[in-house]
């Protein structure tokens, strides 16, 4: 399993019935959902070239939801997943989540930045 459906297999396991997409969500999605997005990370390439068998991503996630309560308790979710993933992948976050809003679509946005690291 690459690190990447590691990390979609945990969203999608913290957050059950919302929906986890990449980069942007689908047009006319329902909330409560999660979008996430690699941000970049540290190369793990040696000096002598060879393909290393871990990556270090940094990952934003952002929680969309209906109510600031709901889209906290969201967070809270995910924050638990992200952090008990099983050795050998390694989390933090790099932040503390930030809020915003869509005042004109009623929507409640939590975005927080993690390091991840783990198997290719």
């Amino acid at each position: 399993m690459s690190l990447e459906s590691t990390i979609v297999a945990a969203l999608q396991a913290a957050v059950p019935g919302a929906g986890v997409h990449p980069l942007l969500a689908p047009d006319a999605l329902a909330l409560p959902y999660v979008l996430w997005q690699p941000i970049g990370g540290r190369s793990l390439v040696p000096i002598s070239g060879q393909v290393p068998t871990e990556r270090h991503l940094r990952v934003q996630t952002s929680v969309h939801a209906a109510t600031m309560a709901q889209a906290l308790q969201m967070r809270d979710a995910i924050e638990a997943a992200l952090l008990g993933l099983p050795h050998p992948v390694t989390c933090r976050p790099e932040s503390e989540p930030y809020a915003t809003a869509e005042a004109q679509l009623g929507i409640y946005i939590l975005q927080q930045d993690w390091t991840i690291t783990g198997p290719r």
